[in-house]
Parts: C-alpha cells; sequence; structure tokens
C-alpha cells in the first residue's frame, strides 16, 4: 500500500497538510481535560502519528507543531507554547520518517517509538522552563507530570494504531 497521500503536486500537499492542521488543533483542543499544574490529557498524539503514517514527514512535523500550538494558544495554554511546537513537530517528523523506512508489519512498533518523543520531549521541556524558576519545582513538575503523560501514550498509541490500521484494511 502506499502510504503517503501526499504528490509533487504543490496544492494537494498545502491543502492535506492544512486539513491535518485543523485535525489536530481539533482532536487536540476538543478533547482536552484539564489538569493540576496547568497541564491537559489530550488525544492531538494519535492524530499527528496518523498524520506521519498518512502524509509523511514534514506535513506530519507541519500539522504537529502547528496544530498542537494554536490548540495550547487558543486553550490558554501560552506558556507550553515552544514546547509543544518542538515536541509535537519532531514527533510528526519521527513518525513520518519511520513509517516511511519500516514494514508495515512492525507499524504498532514503529507507533511506539515515534509517540515516545511526547512524555520524553516534555519530561525535558518542563524541567528546563521550571527548573528557570525553580531547580527543584522543575524536576518535582516534570515528575508529577510524566504519570499523565504515559497515560496519554498510551491512549494515543492505541487510537494511532487503531486508525492506521483500519486505512489499511478498507484500503483508502
Amino acid at each position: 500500500m502506499k502510504r503517503s497521500l501526499v504528490t509533487k503536486n504543490k496544492t494537494n500537499k498545502l491543502v492535506l497538510s492544512s486539513m491535518m492542521i485543523a485535525l489536530v488543533f481539533i482532536a487536540t483542543f476538543v478533547t482536552k481535560v484539564p489538569l493540576p499544574g496547568n497541564n491537559y490529557f489530550n488525544l492531538g498524539d494519535g492524530i499527528i502519528v496518523f498524520a506521519g503514517f498518512l502524509l509523511g514527514p514534514i506535513p506530519a512535523m507541519i500539522s504537529g507543531a502547528f496544530g498542537s500550538a494554536l490548540a495550547d494558544y487558543v486553550g490558554g495554554y501560552t506558556m507550553w507554547i515552544p514546547i509543544t511546537f518542538i515536541v509535537k513537530g519532531l514527533e510528526g517528523l519521527v513518525a513520518g520518517i519511520i513509517f516511511k523506512k519500516l514494514k508495515d508489519e512492525l507499524i504498532p512498533i514503529s507507533t511506539f517509538i515515534a509517540m515516545l518523543i511526547m512524555p520524553i520531549g516534555y519530561f525535558l521541556g518542563e524541567w528546563l522552563i521550571l527548573s528557570l524558576v525553580d531547580k527543584t519545582l522543575g524536576m518535582v513538575s516534570a515528575i508529577s507530570s510524566l504519570t499523565i503523560n504515559t497515560v496519554q501514550f498510551f491512549t494515543c498509541f492505541t487510537l494511532a494504531t487503531m486508525l492506521i490500521f483500519g486505512l489499511k484494511r478498507f484500503k483508502m
């Protein structure tokens, strides 16, 4: 199955990337569950990894970075926009690269590897940003957020894997 829907047509690339930015935003913003500590749970990561499978590395990177950062902005989580932009963009890029290189039988492993960027990236980002205020606060906050990021990781891993296998099954 040809995985990438992006063709050499620049208009097609632009339209598909724009639609995926909107889908990432919706999946992130609409499913948002606010949590203590200026954090929230969402399903956007599943769509970012799905974008990597469907569109390839660059459109997935753009979709993840802009869609998720926009959700942070609209949701009032402005402190996290730079970290979100980097982490989610990197997640989409890595997902696209991995799916391009690995065989279809390895989809769950590919999804798992790509999604590891989210909890690791947010752990490091939260630790670095909050350590500017207080070194202990940065580490404690990053460790406490790791639990919900791990739950989000496994939930979105399941979502992305189901979407990818569903797409493959119906040969869309």
